[in-house]
């Protein structure tokens, strides 16, 4: 027998990033950049089986701290269409490894 653990959350989000370099030639580790993902997110469980269609977006900024290692400071916006009012997020402690 299996024991219920509560609901779970899932979400598959492919997206595609654009990179803004502030000069000709930079790389991405100091570049502005823009952010759109489109997918399914849902919860089973407890709950009744629900999936809905979203989108996030997000604009940002790198700054690069070492080789490869970026701090990269976000704000963006997620929409559920079907289930509630755009939700804004802020993100202060993101990082991003470049290889």
């Amino acid at each position: 027998a299996f024991k219920n653990i509560g609901d779970a959350t899932y979400s598959v989000a492919p997206g595609a990033i654009f990179y803004l370099p502030l000069k000709q030639g930079e790389g991405i580790e100091n570049a502005f950049y823009c952010q759109a993902n489109f997918g399914y997110m849902g919860s089973f469980g407890d709950a009744a089986d629900v999936s809905d269609f979203y989108y996030s977006l997000q604009a940002g900024k790198r700054f690069e701290l070492v080789s490869n290692i970026s701090y990269s400071p976000s704000i963006g916006l997620l929409h559920v269409p079907d289930l509630a009012d755009p939700t804004y997020t802020f993100n202060f402690l993101q990082f991003s490894a470049l290889f």
